[in-house]
């Protein structure tokens, strides 16, 4: 095998080897971050899903707060007047309100009033028997007994989640004494849901925590969610994560999942990336294989013709006629072989590094005869006579042509004397 086509197969070895180590670090390192980053844009999209029910809370919380706060309110938990019902608690004012639950319960958990929206649309009100279970006194919606207590958060009715805010129930200049807690509720219906996927942008799911239900792995280790680590991603394909946020209720205990489908734009770019570096890498390694591939060829190319050079100069050592190399601008001579250095009794080492013009016996047949030389007249050199070692002259017969030594050309003369 040349040695050309070794070194191609060589280098095309090595370079496949740093190709793989560049898919290895792309795969292991590149993508990693990629994947690093997209793990923190999704807890960044989870974050909005709690900002969003904290909006919702704020919402509830302000309206609680209005009605809590009110001098008719806290006349109605002195006197349960129902035309306080009737005015300010009608079907329409809690649907525009948005409000599906309103307790009003005294300290002693005695319930003035409990009513439950069935629809916001009209379709009347009930009585929750239930909620009595959520009124015993160690219940945090019955913690309200001082001015600047609260209560929010999300709780579970009959299976549906709810945003739930208590308040104590004051004057308008917010003076008690305590006397109860007005309490109402949110439910989380599909109107809500719209209403805070437009918030977070993000197509969501809540549902409530069923026993026994295999949660999510956390973000933060490698246990299933609770409510220190709150967050979780799973990857559906290439282009979609779910994630995945626990919420806890009043009673600080796991109560919903929300789920939240999240678009993978920076694990695709990194993909898209990687992708690209690949290509250009191999577009690179191909481009460097043939510009190798050019530059052995050329080098094999100039080496033949140094090794041609120095055999016809080895040739030329050999000939029985003179032979000289000048230099084309100053004629100072470069190479002579053994017969013409001897036919003029000097070594060949002596004649290299001399001008041509110190060997002729007169310098005018110098200028006409390199004036012949130059203008490639060869077949008409005149004759030329040289001075000898011992400065006599030696009349000589001359060809010219061109020749090629270690890559630079020469006036090439051969001699032989008459």
């Amino acid at each position: 095998m040349e040695p050309k086509n070794k070194a191609i197969i060589a280098f095309s070895a090595a370079l496949t080897v740093i190709l793989l180590l560049l898919l290895i670090s792309v795969k292991y390192l590149v993508l990693n971050s990629y994947l690093a980053l997209e793990e923190e844009d999704a807890k960044e999209h989870l974050q909005r899903v709690d900002n969003a029910l904290e909006s919702e809370l704020d919402s509830l919380e302000s309206t609680a707060g209005d009605y809590a706060a009110w001098d008719d309110s806290y006349r109605f938990m002195h006197d349960a007047n129902p035309e306080y019902v009737a005015s300010n608690l009608s079907e329409y004012s809690l649907s525009k309100l948005r409000v599906d639950l309103v307790v009003f319960v005294r300290n002693d958990g005695g319930i003035i009033h409990a009513n439950a929206l069935k629809s916001r649309t009209g379709a009347g009100l009930s009585t929750p028997d239930w909620l009595a279970n959520h009124l015993e006194p160690s219940s945090p919606l019955r913690q309200c007994n001082a001015p600047g207590d609260r209560v929010r958060g999300v709780i579970v009715i009959e299976g549906a989640p709810y945003l739930i805010s208590a308040r104590p129930v004051l004057t308008n200049d917010m003076q008690g004494p305590v006397i109860g807690s007005l309490i109402m509720g949110r439910k989380i219906d599909s109107a809500e849901l719209s209403r805070m996927q437009k918030f977070t942008r993000l197509p969501l799911d809540i549902s409530v925590l069923e026993p026994n239900l295999n949660l999510p792995v956390s973000l933060n280790n490698d246990k299933p969610l609770s409510l220190e680590n709150r967050y979780a991603v799973k990857k559906v394909n290439v282009g979609v994560l779910n994630g995945y946020a626990l919420v806890g209720d009043i009673y600080r205990r796991p109560a919903l999942l929300v789920k939240a489908k999240i678009e993978r734009d920076i694990y695709r770019s990194g993909v898209k990336t990687s992708r690209y570096f690949m290509a250009w890498a191999v577009v690179i390694s191909i481009l460097s294989i043939i510009v190798l591939d050019s530059v052995l060829a050329r080098f094999d190319s100039t080496k033949r013709n140094i090794e041609a050079e120095r055999l016809n100069f080895a040739a030329m050592q050999g000939m029985a006629c003179g032979v000289i190399l000048l230099e084309s601008e100053s004629f100072r001579i470069v190479q002579v072989n053994p017969a013409f250095a001897f036919s003029l009794g000097y070594s060949p080492e002596r004649l290299c590094g001399v001008l041509l013009r110190e060997l002729f016996a007169d310098i005018g047949d110098f200028a006409v005869f390199m004036a012949s030389v130059q203008s490639r007249a060869r077949a008409e050199l005149p004759e030329l006579r040289l001075l000898n070692n011992d400065r006599s002259a030696v009349a000589m017969t001359a060809d010219a042509s061109r020749a090629v030594l270690d890559g630079n050309e020469y006036d090439c003369l051969l001699l032989r004397v008459k």
